[in-house]
């Protein structure tokens, strides 16, 4: 609560702010912290004030925090914090906190671990809302994206047209 309410003070704090939640997030810790330090990033996200830092550090949020918690894990509960990345990646590109070259560098590694939402066959929330944020990210890396990655998007898009749940 200190943290959420202290608006623009915790820019003096960014770097270590970031490491914290970087470092709760991880698959080892509970489950509880991890959703907590998700929704903590989204409040940040969204908060006006915070966003010229946020710019600066887009990257670093999308490699050490939303990228580890999008991949898929054996018997961890991890559904809702695959949705909640997901949720604040598209925050991160509505707002225009990440530029389209810095998510085009990150394509690979963010898109490899996306495709393990876009084929969860047991929660169809979060198979939806990685459609969603495919398109996003197609839009943002536009000028960057070359034909065979949009090859593998449309592959990956192509399989959720015959998909029965659907």
């Amino acid at each position: 609560m200190l943290v959420r309410r202290s608006q623009t003070a915790v820019i003096d704090f960014w770097d270590e702010i970031l490491e914290i939640i970087a470092t709760c997030v991880d698959r080892e810790k509970d489950y509880e912290l991890r959703i907590d330090m998700l929704a903590l990033t989204e409040h940040f996200l969204q908060t006006e004030n915070l966003h010229p830092t946020i710019v600066f550090y887009s990257e670093i949020i999308l490699k050490m925090i939303l990228i580890p918690c999008l991949r898929w894990s054996n018997g961890i509960p991890s559904n809702s914090i695959r949705k909640a990345s997901v949720v604040c990646t598209m925050v991160l590109i509505d707002k225009k906190l990440i530029e389209g070259v810095k998510m085009y560098q990150n394509f690979h590694e963010y898109f490899n671990a996306l495709k393990s939402c876009l084929d969860d066959d047991w929660m169809n929330e979060l198979r939806f809302a990685s459609v969603i944020l495919t398109r996003k990210i197609m839009e943002c890396t536009s000028k960057e994206i070359d034909h065979e990655e949009f090859k593998a998007i449309y592959e990956q898009l192509l399989k959720r047209l015959d998909d029965a749940q659907d």
